[in-house]
C-alpha cells in the first residue's frame, strides 16, 4: 500500500514500470471519469501504449478500468485470460480509499473481493487513506 500526498508520483510508480521493454500488462483501476481522464494525459506524454477497456478483447501493455466496470463479467473472463497466458504484470487499485469510504451506496464495491482469485502484484494508491481504515 503507498500513501502519499497529491502530486507526489503515485501515478509515476506504475507508468515507469509500464514503459520498460519487460513490462506485461497493467490493470490500473480508477474510480472517477475526471480521473481516468488526467491519467491518459500523462499517459500520452509518456507515450505508453494504452487501451481503456470498454469490452475490448485487445490487451496493451497499461489497461485503464472503472471500477465499477471491474466486477463486470467479460472483464472477469478477460483479467483471467491474461493471468492464464502470464500476461497479467500486476492490478493497480488508484485512489483506493474510495473502495471503503463509497461501499455503503456503490453496492459494486462488495464485490471486488472477486479479483481475490487472481494471483498476481495488488498495488492499493491513496491520498487521503484514514488510519482508522487500515
Amino acid at each position: 500500500m503507498i500513501i502519499l500526498v497529491t502530486s507526489s508520483g503515485k501515478s509515476f510508480l506504475y507508468l515507469l514500470l509500464a514503459s520498460l521493454n519487460t513490462a506485461e500488462t497493467i490493470i490500473v483501476i480508477v474510480s472517477l471519469i475526471a480521473l481516468k481522464l488526467n491519467l491518459l494525459r500523462k499517459i500520452k506524454e509518456m507515450k505508453i501504449f494504452t487501451l481503456i477497456y470498454e469490452e475490448y478483447k485487445l490487451t496493451d501493455k497499461l489497461v485503464l478500468i472503472l471500477i465499477e466496470t471491474v466486477v463486470s463479467l467479460s472483464f472477469q473472463l478477460f483479467l483471467m485470460s491474461l493471468h492464464v497466458k502470464n500476461k497479467l504484470d500486476r492490478i493497480i487499485f488508484n485512489e483506493c480509499h474510495l473502495i471503503v469510504t463509497t461501499a455503503n451506496y456503490k453496492h459494486k464495491m462488495h464485490e471486488l473481493k472477486k479479483l481475490r482469485l487472481i494471483i498476481t502484484q495488488f498495488f492499493f494508491l491513496s491520498v487521503t487513506l484514514s488510519v482508522s481504515v487500515l
